[in-house]
């Protein structure tokens, strides 16, 4: 599990279901106390856009992504949207580093070599 912080304060979690190797991006649905309704609303208020249905927010250097132990990943962009009519919310992130990559995500390398 993965904490999403913004100042130092948590927004909630991720398990990044899917990523994509290749460009050293995971994805997955975020966990928060509230639901998408309580995020699209906080996204909104701190500067985020508004696209149809879906309000996403692009990081910057106020959010972090850490690990259950509190290690930070090294995170090149990534952004968290809230679909709030549909109930969902997600986070994509992509990282700098080819071997955090792996080391944090070897579930998803093992996927591509076994063709799932």
């Amino acid at each position: 599990m993965f904490k999403i912080l913004h100042e130092g304060e948590s927004l909630g979690t991720t398990l990044f279901e899917s990523g994509d190797p290749d460009t050293q991006s995971v994805s997955g649905a975020f966990n928060n106390l509230g639901g998408a309704i309580a995020l699209s609303a906080w996204i909104v208020s701190n500067g985020g856009t508004e696209d149809g249905e879906a309000v996403y927010v692009v990081f910057t250097d106020a959010f972090s992504v850490t690990t259950a132990d509190g290690v930070a990943l090294d995170i090149k962009e990534g952004t968290l949207i809230a679909v709030p009519d549909e109930g969902e919310a997600y986070i994509e992130i992509v990282l700098r580093d080819e071997q955090d990559y792996q080391r944090y995500f070897p579930e998803h390398l093992s996927a591509v070599v076994s063709g799932a």
